[in-house]
């Protein structure tokens, strides 16, 4: 409901940055992107619907990056959300070192 962050976020995709969002935040946040469509997502079972109406797809993953756009099922998936987002930012072999170090 904070129009002046969903604005920045916005202005932060717009620009090239990464939005990740976990749970209920892809459809309640991330659905207002205005550029999803086409886009592949996961979030809580429930709050899909404003991702979809926008065009993306629903995928039920444990953590999803598209692109710019990583998303995370929910709470129980925040290991590998965080993952996917350490792997985005520095890289596979980054990710890889801390996947082993939790023994994942």
């Amino acid at each position: 409901a904070d129009r002046a962050l969903m604005a920045l976020m916005r202005k932060c995709y717009e620009k090239g940055g990464i939005v990740a969002a976990i749970c209920a935040a892809p459809g309640l946040v991330a659905s207002q992107l205005d550029d999803v469509s086409g886009k592949r997502f996961t979030c809580f079972e429930g709050f899909q619907d404003a991702m979809i109406a926008k065009g993306a797809v629903f995928t039920p993953e444990s953590a999803v990056v598209d692109g710019r756009l990583i998303t995370g099922r929910g709470a129980g998936h925040a290991v590998n959300f965080g993952l996917a987002i350490l792997e985005t930012l520095k890289g596979k072999e980054t990710a890889d070192r801390v996947r082993a170090g939790l023994m994942l």
